[in-house]
């Protein structure tokens, strides 16, 4: 049996560390959200599919 730990990347939630807003903190933050959320419709489009 093998622990599972998750790994928590320090720098990746640049809004955590920079508590100051910036239109580059806020373009990061979209793109993450762009690519997660057109993960998530491919995948329900593949669902709706079948």
């Amino acid at each position: 049996m093998e622990e599972t730990t998750v790994e928590q990347p320090q720098e990746d939630p640049t809004y955590i560390n920079c508590p100051v807003y910036t239109q580059e903190n806020e373009d990061r933050m979209r793109k993450r959200w762009s690519d997660s959320s057109k993960k998530q419709l491919e995948a329900l489009q593949k669902v709706e599919h079948y």
